[in-house]
């Protein structure tokens, strides 16, 4: 496993904020910075992912991303990819942590490296 410890104490917070936890890839490290610099991206996740909820439905984190690319003119800093599909898995954590009533909305695994 590529994992490694968050290396700041806003890092860790920040992380175990959005569930986490404190031992995280690469890609929670990336994924900080690329939410930082880029905050519209998870304002549109909030949106389609509650136009999913209150139709009544069900999706994953990479099919909420899939229509904000589709549907988004959104100029994106930090990453070669408009919205790379590696952060959906935090997005959703994110989400989740954020508004607890939909715990469980979206089918998390254990992260890797």
């Amino acid at each position: 496993m590529n994992c490694q410890t968050v290396g700041t104490p806003q890092e860790a917070e920040a992380l175990r904020a959005q569930g986490i936890g404190a031992a995280v890839s690469k890609w929670g490290h990336r994924f900080l910075e690329y939410d930082r610099r880029n905050p519209e991206v998870y304002t549109d996740f909030i949106v389609y992912t509650f136009i999913v909820i209150r139709a009544g439905r069900r999706c994953g984190a990479q099919d909420v991303l899939g229509r904000i690319r589709w549907e988004s003119i959104i100029n994106t800093e930090g990453d070669r990819f408009k919205i790379n599909q590696n952060y959906a898995p935090y997005y959703a954590r994110k989400f989740m942590s954020d508004f607890p009533r939909y715990k469980g909305f979206f089918q998390t695994k254990v992260l890797h490296g």
